[in-house]
């Protein structure tokens, strides 16, 4: 299996995989990244994927050394960022191909961004079989983001179903239609703790008008991390985190399971 890492900078979600061969390059893909990072191959040339990659997405290809990607330095460089012994408690028993790519990855960030890489989150593994696997050409064809004709977002499913109330939101339903659910227990629970909101309006207009005044928390948090914050930043933090116990006790008031684990 081959290592995948993807990092958000602006929120520093930093999200890792580990993807067999066959679907690395859909995976690649659906990823939607403004650049990607790749190894330098062994001989003189390209990358294998360079071609496709070039042939399929808009991205600018950025070669690294093969060192940065390697499990002895992918371990240094993980337990130094984020101040750890070991992985462990991030979920990873042992150094694999996903943490050296993430290794990689945030070893290009910290020497491009001069050190604002405080804000990074430790990575988070994404199981493959947790989702269905949609590649680019039926995201296309199902026309999930963008029309087969026009390239918009108008026409799209998600611009259909997208009522949310923030940009974190936004981004969540995106991921929810880009990547679908597999597991018919993961599905019902998200079916419930919808009924739950869609049977009491009032404290989901209360919850609506809540998560408006948060905002864009990732963002602004993203934003602090590469120094980059404004004093409006700073102000819509502070009234967004304000907020949210008002939040938790929404989702308390529901009385449901779900919403309880949301709350805690």
């Amino acid at each position: 299996e081959t290592g995948v890492a993807v990092l958000e900078l602006s929120t520093g979600r930093l999200d890792v995989q580990l993807c067999p061969p066959a679907r690395l390059l859909d995976e690649i893909v659906r990823s939607d990244a403004a650049e990607i990072l790749l190894p330098e191959p062994d001989s003189a040339g390209r990358h294998p994927l360079a071609g496709e990659l070039q042939a399929r997405t808009s991205a600018a290809l950025t070669y690294r050394g093969a060192t940065d990607f390697s499990a002895e330095r992918a371990a240094q460089i993980l337990r130094e960022h984020f101040g750890t012994a070991s992985l462990e408690g991030f979920g990873f028993e042992r150094v694999d191909a996903s943490l050296q790519a993430a290794a990689g990855l945030l070893a290009y960030v910290r020497e491009t961004q001069k050190g604002a890489a405080a804000h990074l989150r430790p990575p988070r593994r994404q199981d493959a079989d947790e989702f269905m696997v949609l590649d680019p050409v039926t995201l296309r064809s199902l026309e999930v983001e963008r029309t087969l004709r026009t390239g918009s977002r108008d026409g799209t499913l998600l611009a259909a179903v997208d009522r949310t109330s923030n940009p974190m939101g936004a981004r969540l339903l995106r991921n929810w239609l880009c990547y679908p659910l597999r597991d018919a227990g993961a599905i019902r629970r998200r079916q419930r703790l919808v009924g739950v909101l869609r049977e009491q309006p009032a404290t989901r207009a209360h919850l609506r008008r809540a998560l408006h005044e948060i905002g864009d928390v990732d963002r602004i948090l993203g934003r602090l991390g590469v120094k980059r914050v404004t004093p409006r930043d700073l102000r819509a933090l502070g009234a967004g985190l304000l907020r949210l116990t008002e939040v938790r006790d929404l989702l308390r008031s529901l009385h449901a399971d779900e919403c309880d684990a949301l709350a805690a």
